[in-house]
């Protein structure tokens, strides 16, 4: 219970700043743009990879040994792996 609570609260917090949607959708489930659990998990995840793994990458001089992708790629990238943990 504890651990749903601070993902609540760190939902909330992040939705303060930029408004958090809901991004799967199935057919036999309609959401009504209301976040489940596992939504606000995903959108947590991913905010914190992208901090964690791509906040630096900008910062690098140009080097041989640095794989540049896309933003766009590199969101997908992140998307993906919040959906699969």
């Amino acid at each position: 219970m504890a651990l749903f609570s601070i993902l609540v609260l760190i939902a909330i917090k992040m939705h303060a700043t930029k408004k958090l949607v809901v991004q799967e959708t199935t057919s036999w489930y309609d959401k009504k743009g209301e976040l489940t659990l596992a939504d606000i998990v995903i959108i947590i995840r991913k905010s914190v990879w992208v901090k964690m793994y791509f906040s630096m990458s900008k910062n690098h001089e140009k080097n041989t040994d640095f794989l540049e992708i896309t933003e766009k790629n590199a969101n997908l990238l992140i998307y993906q792996l919040a959906l699969a943990a």
